[in-house]
């Protein structure tokens, strides 16, 4: 298990986090510049992709230890924690570096840029919220 697979939880946190992005930047676009709406759509772009690696990382190292339904040769090894470790600090130099050099060049402004990527903790709770007001009768490999 290289790739691991996301928690339902997260997939919601995702959407919500790209969902509320979509709004915010449909409605900049009726009382903004293009300059603005496009840094807030890479603030949400940021900010999602960012959620999905490290999602992906948290998975691979820290919950499959805890997952039954797991058997031991499905359990990540040494090597595939570490990997997903140094992918998950390498997602942090490329996130500062991107966005220092969207700056740096004027793809993006710091005010819209930082706003978009506050998405993401409003998308984690909406995310949080729909996946416990779900359904009630899923199969317990369903659950959030």
């Amino acid at each position: 298990m290289i790739v691991p697979r996301l928690p339902h939880r997260l997939l919601m946190a995702i959407a919500g986090v790209l969902i509320i992005g979509i709004a915010l930047s449909a409605s900049s676009a009726f009382f903004c510049n293009m300059l603005t709406v496009r840094s807030i759509a890479i603030g949400v772009t940021l900010a999602a992709a960012n959620l999905y690696v490290l999602g992906l990382a948290l998975t691979a190292v820290l919950f499959s230890e805890f997952d039954p339904t797991l058997s031991e040769d499905e359990r990540p090894s040494v090597v595939v924690k570490t990997m997903w470790g140094v992918i998950a600090l390498a997602k942090i130099v490329v996130l500062f570096a991107a966005v220092a050099l969207m700056l740096r060049r004027g793809i993006a402004t710091p005010l819209p840029l930082v706003l978009g990527y506050l998405t993401l903790p409003f998308g984690i709770a909406i995310g949080s919220i729909a996946c416990d007001r779900g359904p009630r009768h899923r199969r317990p490999s369903e659950h959030c």
